[in-house]
């Protein structure tokens, strides 16, 4: 590459990037212009390329005003319909700095890159306003995620409010209705430039009382023993970073419901369960049947590919049909199974 120098400027016309972890290449030229007054900072980047991917050229702008102790910011990237960030402003002595992002689709090849996992449809867009001082800054917005579904479920639509605390971390909250039901969340992320390895805590909590986009991506079969109820489901993410551990604990009631035939009406229904990476464990279901009181433990499996489910269920008197021409009680000690191939089945002995 060729550097030119002469007084009052130093200049980089072309030179070629080419990093291996992340895999990105791209030309830069880039100066510094400097005189009594204020010194100028330019860097372009063009023909930049990320894991294969062809991106947008990056502009930078910025000039340090001596005289004010603070300096103007301009840095843009993207292109009108597709991923794009813009900084704007003045940092220093009184911060005043506008940051914007947008993600106008998700399903974007460098998108996708980034985030991982299972794919992710909708948009999102970030809102930030930096204040205070270089060295004590401070931060507020809101992050806005549109459309936001994975899988076939119900899109989401939820509005984050942001703000800097201590000058430590970041933190996130909302509040809103969704398709499943209320959602609230409330996180924390230690900022990188405070913690070297930061950290998150990330607490979501879902209330519903309308099951019906749940029981739609359930199997048809299962779909009659599912009772309706009040479902609080508390989502909790927590760790560093790059290796956060997640975890969901739920509670369920229902006053009454009545299962396929020819099972008698449960009442009283109470159950707890926690869902993490080995699948969704029934830690307690309760209730009676006619009377009869019963509990049980259970796992699904979810993430293996039969989707195995079993329900080991105990109880006293209970009411297991109830019709026309029969009432029976029974004492159970029976396990209720399901799997993708052979659906539901009961085994077990019953007195």
């Amino acid at each position: 590459f060729t550097v030119e120098a002469k007084a009052g400027r130093v200049a980089i016309p072309d030179l070629k990037l080419v990093l291996k972890e992340p895999s990105v290449t791209a030309r830069l030229a880039a100066s510094v212009e400097w005189d009594a007054e204020a010194t100028r900072v330019a860097l372009d980047a063009r023909e930049i390329e990320a894991w294969g991917i062809r991106l947008e050229a990056l502009r930078a702008r910025a000039e340090e005003d001596r005289g004010r102790s603070s300096a103007t910011v301009e840095v843009r990237w993207g292109r009108e319909g597709g991923p794009s960030f813009e900084a704007t402003g003045r940092l220093g002595r009184e911060n005043d700095l506008t940051v914007r992002a947008a993600v106008p689709d998700l399903r974007d090849p460098l998108v996708r890159k980034l985030l991982g996992g299972p794919a992710v449809e909708g948009s999102a867009s970030l809102d930030l306003h930096v204040y205070g001082t270089i060295d004590r800054p401070d931060a507020s917005g809101t992050v806005d995620l549109r459309g936001i579904t994975a899988g076939g479920w119900d899109p989401v639509r939820l509005v984050a409010a942001l703000r800097t605390e201590d000058r430590t971390a970041l933190r996130l909250w909302a509040e809103e209705a969704t398709p499943y039901g209320k959602l609230a969340f409330d996180g924390r992320v230690t900022l990188p430039w405070i913690d070297p390895k930061p950290r998150v805590d990330l607490t979501a909590a879902l209330e519903s009382t309308d099951f019906s986009p749940l029981l739609a991506r359930i199997d048809p079969e299962a779909r009659p023993w599912v009772p309706p109820g009040k479902l609080t489901a508390t989502a909790t993410v927590r760790g560093p970073v790059e290796t956060p551990v997640w975890w969901v604990e739920g509670k369920f009631e229902s006053a009454r419901f009545k299962p396929p035939e020819p099972l008698g009406t449960a009442t009283g229904l109470r159950a707890s369960a926690r869902f993490d990476e080995t699948g969704l464990r029934v830690e307690s279901v309760e209730g009676a049947l006619g009377g009869g009181p019963f509990r049980g433990q259970g796992l699904w499996e979810a993430w293996k590919k039969e989707r195995p489910f079993a329900l080991h269920v105990t109880g006293d008197d209970a009411l297991v049909i109830e019709d026309e021409l029969a009432r029976i009680r029974i004492k159970p000690d029976v396990t209720l199974r399901y799997s993708a191939t052979r659906g539901l089945w009961l085994e077990g002995s019953v007195e």
